[in-house]
């Protein structure tokens, strides 16, 4: 069975894999919540590597730099 990992100081549980086309995927991960001691601190501006090992009709791949990362967060809109 074939493997996908991502990482970026910390390794992602995959939590779903959703086909696009024939050849574009759409990989989901669960959160991974940080904190400084006073609260969650968000995870913007990343671009996580990834390795893919074992997938039937894929390279293997080793360090692979996403193209895109984490969007900006919005923590908080206060209307005045």
């Amino acid at each position: 069975m074939g493997a996908i990992k991502v990482s970026y100081g910390i390794t992602w549980t995959n939590s779903d894999l959703v086909k696009i086309n024939d050849s574009t995927y759409s990989l989901h991960l669960q959160e991974q919540v940080t904190s400084n001691g006073n609260g969650r601190i968000p995870q913007s501006a990343w671009r996580p590597t990834i390795d893919l090992t074992g997938l039937p009709g894929v390279a293997n791949t080793n360090n692979l730099t996403a193209d895109d990362g984490c969007a900006p967060v919005v923590w908080q809109v206060v209307r005045r």
